[in-house]
Order: structure tokens, then C-alpha cells, then sequence
């Protein structure tokens, strides 16, 4: 466990710039759709109703949000990982330089993901609005989420994939391949991020929390599972190319 905790912290120095660079952008993005789109107040007794209604008005703000939120995270995501994959310490430009290069390889897989995480999103929302059978909801919804993760957990190591030169769906494909048998060290994508910030939350106030929530949430979060995502790559794929 020490060893784990070593090793990130490393590769976090090694990329601290563009780490932090992603985290604000993320964080940016997350504040707009904050800000632009509320669906945590629609009422139960005309939930589908109120929906339409929501997208309608605001389909101009929505369309905006996903156009530039895909193109600045998927640039960001791409910049880290030309980072990450790239020896010793990296600056802002070399951050500038893999988003902007490796921007493409990353398109079609990063698409891909998002239309499937909206499609599974907008499915559940709907059903749990609609349905008067909420065992038959909850089992979907669990069924769901397992496949779900046992799906993204064979594809999660994509971006070191594309990053490493593999184009359209081809990073989705390696990581699926490259990933079987390695589930217990997949595990660690999931976990291990969580592990650490809960410990982080013992020792500080809950109203921190509660005030910090966004931040931890969109910004150093998803910076902690790329880094995680990386050290798992270099054991998985890194390793196995070498035999």
C-alpha cells in the first residue's frame, strides 16, 4: 500500500502542471453545467412534463455545454496522458502540445463514452420518473450499473492507448484485450481514489466537505483516476508489449 501511495504521488509531481491545468478545466466545465442546468428540483407528479419543459427552454445552453465540454476535456484528458506517457517532468506547453496533437486519436473513444454514459443517464432518469415499480427500477438500475462497470473497467485504459499512437476505436479494443485477466488491478481505478479522499474527509469538517464537494468531485478526482488509470497502464499494457 505504501509502495501505491509513493508511486502516485510521484507520477502527480512528475505532471503537477498539466495535472493541475485539467483539474481547472474540468472544474470550469462542471461550473457551467452547474450553473446553466438544475434536474435535482423536478417534482414526482409531473416529472415528464417538467422535463420537456427544461429542455426545451434551455436546449440552446444544453447544446453549447456538451459542444464545449467534449472538445475541453477530451483536449485536457489527451494533454495529461502526452504527459504522463512522456519521461521526466512536464511543463504547460508540453501539455499544449499533447492535447493538440493527440486531440484526434482520442475523439471517436471519448464520443463513444459519452454517448453511452448520456444514453444510460438519460434511461434511468427516465424510468425512475415513469415507473410505479420500484423493485423492478432498483434491480435494473443495479443490473445496469454492474455491467456497466465491469464494461468500463475493461476499457478504462483507452487514453493511454490512444495516446500512445492507436486511432478511431482501436484504444477501446486494446484496452479490452489487454485488460483480460487484470481485474484485480483494474480494481484499483475505482478504489483507490475513493480510498484516499475519504481518508482526506476524516480529518477535516463536514461543512469543508459539503463546500468542497464540486471541487474534490469535478476537478481532483478525475485528475487522481487518470493517474491511477496510468500506473495501471504501465503494468498492464507497458508491461505486456515488452514480452
Amino acid at each position: 500500500m505504501t509502495k501505491l501511495y509513493n508511486e502516485f504521488f510521484d507520477e502527480l509531481e512528475r505532471v503537477l502542471i498539466p495535472a493541475a491545468i485539467m483539474a481547472f478545466l474540468y472544474m470550469l466545465t462542471s461550473w457551467a453545467w452547474s450553473m446553466s442546468l438544475d434536474l435535482s428540483q423536478l417534482p414526482k407528479d409531473n416529472f415528464l412534463e417538467r422535463l420537456k419543459e427544461i429542455l426545451e427552454e434551455k436546449k440552446v445552453i444544453i447544446i453549447l455545454n456538451l459542444f464545449f465540454s467534449f472538445l475541453i476535456n477530451l483536449y485536457a484528458l489527451m494533454g495529461l496522458w502526452y504527459c504522463l506517457l512522456k519521461k521526466g517532468k512536464s511543463s504547460f506547453s508540453d501539455f499544449l502540445k499533447g492535447g493538440r496533437t493527440l486531440f484526434f486519436n482520442g475523439f471517436f473513444p471519448y464520443l463513444l463514452l459519452n454517448i453511452y454514459d448520456g444514453i444510460l443517464f438519460i434511461s434511468l432518469v427516465f424510468y425512475y420518473g415513469i415507473s410505479n415499480y420500484k423493485l423492478i427500477y432498483y434491480l435494473l438500475a443495479f443490473t445496469l450499473i454492474i455491467v456497466s462497470l465491469w464494461i468500463g473497467v475493461r476499457i478504462s485504459i483507452w487514453p493511454g492507448f490512444a495516446a500512445s499512437g492507436k486511432k478511431f476505436i482501436s484504444p477501446l479494443y486494446k484496452s479490452f484485450i489487454f485488460t483480460r485477466g487484470k481485474a484485480y488491478m483494474l480494481f484499483w481505478i475505482l478504489i483507490f481514489p475513493y480510498f484516499f479522499f475519504s481518508n482526506i474527509g476524516k480529518s477535516v469538517t463536514w461543512k469543508f466537505l459539503v463546500y468542497s464537494f464540486m471541487i474534490f468531485n469535478s476537478a481532483i478526482l478525475p485528475v487522481a483516476i487518470e493517474i491511477v488509470r496510468y500506473m495501471v497502464f504501465s503494468r498492464v499494457a507497458i508491461a505486456r508489449s515488452g514480452e
